[in-house]
């Protein structure tokens, strides 16, 4: 402990969070078994059904293949992902079940369900088109409206609705605590490749080796290596409930340093090769 009762620079590190060291573990013992990003996902998508058909039945919930479509669809390869596309399908879920139960509610009142389905549909078609993610509304409203199923008119919604966030939280537990591969080794992987292609590019300018268009696609590529760790911070940022800034300050840096590094290694290659 310093006098001002902190402890020292090198020991307020935060520790990693329970998941990424579960997912550190997770990765090690899989590289060894020689498992692959397919067969990963395989095995993700398999848990993810097991989980979901089991807490549907749990439920006493009368379709539980709903749940099992879901998390299908759902469960992607990393958490960012699936956390997208989750949030997107309860979102369309609820607008769609809202117009589905609108068209019960009409075709036990006031016009047959056929011509309310019919009114229901061009609005939720528009979404569609007009914002792809909420496609899952129009899908929602025709799983409820379309396939009879037993039970009350206005139970089949919520029966499907509980069905769908069943697959959903599956989906969203197996992806934080199943096979999950580190951010953090990628991101750091990502940067050491970026690095040698600045050496490289480095090199081929002051050997004259490369002309102004190789130069600038060679900075490209690293363009896209650079969303690429993007990306993987984004998905370091939700493996932990600290802010990434505290829990890992090193890669939360590790984008600008790398823009920078880019962009003067990008000017220096320029000015050699045109032997400035």
């Amino acid at each position: 402990m310093t006098s001002h009762g902190r402890p020292p620079a090198h020991a307020r590190t935060v520790p990693e969070s329970a998941i990424a060291r579960l997912a550190a573990r997770e990765h090690a013992v899989w590289t060894r078994l020689g498992g692959g990003p397919v067969v990963r996902q395989c095995v993700r998508l398999l848990i993810a059904l097991t989980l979901a058909d089991g807490m549907a039945r749990l439920a006493h919930l009368r379709e539980p293949v709903w749940s099992l479509i879901t998390a299908v669809i759902v469960t992607q390869g990393s958490i960012t992902e699936t956390m997208s596309t989750g949030r997107d399908q309860i979102i369309g879920t609820l607008i769609g079940a809202g117009a589905g139960i609108a068209v019960i509610a009409l075709g036990l009142t006031v016009m047959p369900w056929q011509v309310a389905f019919l009114v229901a549909l061009p609005p939720l078609v528009w979404l569609s088109a007009w914002r792809g993610a909420r496609r899952f509304a129009l899908i929602t409203l025709m799983i409820i409206v379309l396939f009879p199923s037993e039970g009350g008119a206005f139970a089949r919604p919520f029966d499907r609705l509980l069905s769908i966030l069943c697959g959903v939280v599956a989906s969203v537990v197996v992806s934080y605590l199943v096979l999950h591969r580190p951010a953090r080794r990628e991101a750091f992987a990502t940067a050491a490749a970026m690095f040698g292609d600045i050496a490289t590019m480095l090199g081929k300018a002051l050997e004259r080796r490369a002309d102004q268009a190789e130069l600038v696609a060679m900075t490209e590529a690293g363009i896209t290596k650079l969303l690429r760790i993007d990306a993987l911070l984004t998905e370091a940022s939700r493996e932990g409930r600290a802010a990434l800034a505290r829990r890992d300050p090193m890669l939360a840096r590790l984008p600008g340093v790398l823009r920078r590094v880019q962009g003067d290694a990008f000017l220096v290659a320029r000015a050699v090769n045109a032997g400035k």
